[in-house]
């Protein structure tokens, strides 16, 4: 399972159960990080999950900035209520590419969230599901806190 963390709305992807190949699966309209978490442990029961990766919005230095940073303050909330270990990998230049896999739409805004999410996902199953970079732990990145 894959999230593309956003401060309004997060999407979510899945893979296949061979973690072959990624999938948008929802996008999220956050309204409080408890009814979030729920729904996270909802589809985490349904989807049979085992390890959540979540996007981690680095700088233009490719560096923790601040965005990163509630990033992964969000993530290590939510780790405190699931059981499923948490790898965050780059998501650099996901909603680019998601807007290029859509294609422009009719004028109105697109909401591309699970879209990156299932980019995220996908390019953490291609490189074989590490934890290195451009992958981290949710340990590592304390360090940032």
């Amino acid at each position: 399972m894959a999230i593309d963390h956003g401060i309004v709305r997060f999407g979510i992807a899945v893979s296949d159960p061979l973690h072959i190949v990624a999938r948008p699966y929802r996008i999220i309209v956050r309204r409080s990080r408890q009814a979030d978490f729920e729904i996270i442990q909802k589809i985490i029961f349904e989807e049979s999950i085992g390890k959540i990766v979540i996007g981690l919005p680095t700088d233009s230095m490719g560096e923790v900035g601040r965005q990163a940073l509630m990033t992964v303050r969000w993530g290590m909330k939510l780790s405190e209520v699931v059981q499923q270990p948490i790898v965050f990998w780059d998501e650099s230049f996901s909603s680019q590419d998601a807007a290029q896999l859509r294609g422009r739409s009719s004028g109105r805004p697109t909401r591309l969230d699970d879209i990156a999410a299932a980019i995220i996902l996908q390019d953490y199953l291609d490189s074989g599901e590490t934890d290195h970079e451009p992958g981290q732990t949710l340990e590592a990145l304390k360090k940032y806190l």
